[in-house]
C-alpha cells in the first residue's frame, strides 16, 4: 500500500490494506516513500503498525529527493516522480479493492495506490478497525483532562485556505457555518476546539462570547490527541475534512453536524456524509 496525504488519508489506506490482507491471509506492506519526500506529510500511521512491514526511504534517498525538490524545475521534477513510481511487473498497481482482489486471485501481488475512501467497506469492518485504532489513541495528557461530556468542533483551514487547488475543489467552511452549527449544540456542553490554525480558532472562540468555562483548552499539537478529542465527544461539528470524519467513525457521538455541500466539487464526496447527520449550509 502506497501511503499518501495526512493522517486521515493514511488511515483510509491502512484500513483498506488491512482488510484485504486479513481476507486473503497475506502480509501487508506499507510504503512510506511518498509521504517521506520533502513535499509529503510524513509517516503518521506508524503507531498502528503491529503486523505490517514498513518501507521507508533510506538517508541517501531522502537527500536525493531533497536536492531534486530544491534544484529541479516543476515539470522535470514531475517526470522524475513518475519514473520513480514504476514497479516490477510482478506487482500490479490497483486503485480499488475490487481490482486488487482479482490480482490476488491470479497469484500476483497488487500494489495499492489511491485514496480508498470507501465508507461501506469501513462500516462493514467497523468494530475490527475501531478496536485497532482506538487502542492506540492517547488517553493521558490533555485528553485525560477532558470532561466526560463535551462537544468537539473541528475547524480545518491550513492547506484548504493556502492551496488554491484545494480551495477550488474542496472549499472552506465559512465562519457563519460554524456559528450556525454551534447554535445547534446542547448549550450545557463545554466545547473543545480542534484546529490546524490555533490562532484563528482562538480568535473565533473568543468572538462567540461564551462564558470562559464553556471553552475547553486545546488538546495540543499531536494529530492523535486531536483525533481522540473528536472521538470521545458527545456532539461533533465537522469541517469538510476526512480528519473529523474519522473522529466520528471512531467515536459514538449523539449528534453530528456537517457542512452542506461537503466539497465544492460534489463528485468527490464519495458518500462521506452519513444518514442521520445534520446538514448545515457551508457558506
Amino acid at each position: 500500500m502506497e501511503l499518501s496525504g495526512g493522517l486521515a488519508n493514511q488511515l483510509f489506506q491502512w484500513s483498506a490494506g488491512r482488510v484485504l490482507a486479513d481476507e486473503h491471509g497475506v502480509p501487508l506492506i506499507l510504503d512510506a516513500s511518498l509521504v517521506c519526500r520533502p513535499d509529503g506529510r510524513g509517516l503518521q500511521v506508524d503507531r498502528l503498525s503491529d503486523h505490517e512491514r514498513l518501507v521507508e526511504p533510506g538517508e541517501l534517498t531522502r537527500r536525493l529527493w531533497s536536492s531534486a525538490h530544491r534544484w529541479l524545475p516543476r515539470v522535470p521534477l514531475g517526470l522524475v516522480k513518475r519514473i520513480a513510481l514504476r514497479r516490477p511487473r510482478a506487482t500490479r498497481r490497483c486503485g480499488d479493492l475490487r481490482a486488487a482482489r482479482v490480482v490476488l486471485g491470479s497469484g500476483r501481488s497488487p500494489r495499492l495506490a489511491g485514496l480508498f475512501q470507501e465508507p461501506d467497506l469501513l462500516f462493514a469492518q467497523r468494530e475490527n478497525i475501531r478496536e485497532r485504532v482506538r487502542t492506540r489513541l492517547p488517553a493521558g495528557g490533555a485528553v485525560a483532562s477532558l470532561p466526560e461530556n463535551y462537544a468537539a468542533v473541528h475547524i480545518r483551514r491550513g492547506d484548504y485556505v493556502s492551496n488554491e487547488k484545494y480551495r477550488r475543489l474542496f472549499g472552506v467552511c465559512s465562519e457563519q457555518y460554524f456559528r450556525r452549527a454551534i447554535r445547534r449544540l446542547d448549550p450545557s456542553l463545554p466545547i473543545a476546539f480542534v484546529s490546524d490554525d490555533p490562532a484563528w480558532c482562538r480568535s473565533f472562540a473568543t468572538s462567540l462570547g461564551f462564558p470562559a468555562h464553556r471553552i475547553l483548552p486545546p488538546s495540543g499539537n499531536d494529530h492523535f490527541d486531536d483525533l481522540a478529542t473528536i472521538a470521545r465527544a458527545k456532539e461533533v461539528v465537522l469541517s469538510n475534512s476526512t480528519f473529523s470524519w474519522w473522529g466520528v467513525y471512531l467515536g459514538e457521538p449523539v449528534t453530528v453536524i456537517c457542512p452542506e455541500p461537503w466539497f465544492t466539487e460534489r463528485s468527490r464526496d464519495r458518500g462521506l456524509v452519513l444518514p442521520g447527520w445534520i446538514r448545515v449550509p457551508r457558506d
